[in-house]
C-alpha cells in the first residue's frame, strides 16, 4: 500500500516488483496481481511464493516529474521461518559464447550459463541491452526460449546482425543478486558456428 499525491496530478503510479521484473500499474491488474486506488491511497494485492522480494513505487505527474520510493525488502516463508543466514551471491559463469566470438547473423543464438547457490536460485535473467531486454529462465515466447537443467541455464534467441553485448543476472532465494561482466560478440552474415556450439 502506498500514499501518493501531487499538486498538478499524477499520470503514472506503478509498483516495480524485482522478482518478476513486472511494473504493476495502478489502477490495473495482471495475471497474479491487482491494484485499486482510493483517493491518494494505492493498494496492490499480489500472489506471492516464498523467499526474498524487493520492490519500490515509482510515480510521474502530468508534467513529467518522477519520484521513486526507497527499496523495500521482505521475506516470505510458508512456516514463518526467518531469513537464512546467507550473505553470499550466487555463483554465475557464462560458458558460451565467449567475448570476441564471431557468430552467424540472423540465426538462433545459444547462450549457456552455469548458476548455483546454496539457498537456491529464485530468478535468472539474460540481459540484452540492444533492445533493453531482460529475459528470465525458464521462458518460452516468440523469438526466445530458455530451459533449466540442474545448474545449466540455456537461452536460445533469434538475433540480427552486428555487435551485441549481454550479461547474466541471478538472484538467490534470500535476495542476494549478482551480474556477470558483459560478453561482447559479433554477429556476421555467413559466419560459422564454432565446433563446441554444434
Amino acid at each position: 500500500e502506498a500514499l501518493a499525491v501531487d499538486d498538478v496530478g499524477l499520470s503514472v503510479v506503478q509498483l516495480e516488483w524485482d522478482y518478476s521484473g513486472e511494473s504493476m500499474f495502478c489502477p490495473g491488474e495482471g495475471d497474479s496481481w491487482s491494484c485499486t486506488r482510493a483517493g491518494t491511497r494505492y493498494s496492490w494485492s499480489i500472489q506471492v511464493g516464498e523467499g526474498a522480494r524487493i520492490f519500490r513505487v515509482r510515480v510521474r505527474d502530468t508534467v513529467g516529474n518522477e519520484a521513486v520510493s526507497e527499496d523495500r525488502s521482505i521475506w516470505l516463508s510458508a512456516d514463518g521461518a526467518p531469513r537464512p543466514d546467507d550473505n553470499e551471491v550466487p555463483n554465475v559463469s557464462i560458458a558460451s559464447p565467449l567475448t570476441g566470438a564471431r557468430l552467424p547473423a540472423n540465426e538462433t543464438l545459444r547462450v549457456v550459463a552455469s548458476i548455483a547457490d546454496d539457498s537456491g536460485i529464485a530468478r535468472a535473467e539474460l540481459l540484452w541491452p540492444y533492445n533493453d531486454g531482460a529475459f528470465p529462465c525458464p521462458v518460452d515466447m516468440d523469438g526466445i526460449s530458455c530451459t533449466v537443467d540442474n545448474n545449466t541455464y540455456t537461452w536460445e534467441l533469434t538475433v540480427g546482425e552486428g555487435e551485441r553485448s549481454f550479461s547474466v543476472r541471478a538472484m538467490d532465494t534470500v535476495g542476494n543478486v549478482v551480474e556477470t561482466d558483459e560478453v561482447t560478440i559479433d554477429l556476421v552474415d555467413g559466419a560459422e558456428l564454432p565446433d563446441d556450439d554444434g
